[in-house]
């Protein structure tokens, strides 16, 4: 846009229950000397466990929950903010190749509260929540991967599949995990 500067300005506070917030805001000033600002803001409330991190407002990675087939995986996601973001939902895609009952083989997740369900009230922190809790409870009902979909109820052979495609697709995986 012609006479645009953006500014990015990255400030870190400590909430009183002694969550990190990593707090990114953008203004807009356009050079003619009107002055209106556009501001979008991005919390995350990181964990002492740090099971989630966002490294940018653009990248953020997660971790497998415990007692999951996903237990000790950690997968990348990239994070697009639409214009009239918290209005509409981030595009989140894994960049990690995640095989998952909901998740297709582009990475493009099926997750209700970022399509019909979303609330500009939802926290990035929120939705890191949620896609780690979506990685040990798929909507089986409603899946993108239908190969995926029909291994869960068989946990062992399901782990073993997505162990082996996780592998392949350059994941490390500890020896102890492998041996699960």
């Amino acid at each position: 846009v012609t006479g645009v500067k953006s500014v990015v300005a990255h400030t870190a506070v400590t909430n009183l229950c002694g969550n990190f917030y990593q707090v990114y805001t953008t203004t807009s000033k356009t050079t003619s000397g009107s002055n209106p600002l556009i501001l979008r803001v991005v919390f995350l409330a990181c964990s002492p466990v740090l099971t989630c991190a966002l490294h940018t407002n653009r990248q953020a990675t997660i971790k497998g929950t415990q007692n999951t087939p996903y237990d000790g995986l950690s997968y990348s996601l990239t994070l697009a903010f639409p214009a009239n973001y918290p209005c509409s939902p981030p595009v989140i895609k894994f960049v990690t190749p995640c095989f998952h009952p909901n998740v297709d083989v582009h990475g493009n997740i099926c997750l209700d509260i970022l399509k019909d369900k979303w609330s500009a009230a939802y926290s990035v922190s929120t939705i890191l929540v949620s896609l780690r809790s979506l990685l040990g409870e798929p909507n089986n009902a409603s899946p993108l991967n239908a190969v995926a979909a029909n291994l869960w109820d068989n946990q062992e052979e399901y782990r073993t599949t997505m162990l082996q495609k996780y592998k392949e697709a350059g994941g490390v995986v500890a020896a102890d995990e492998d041996k699960k």
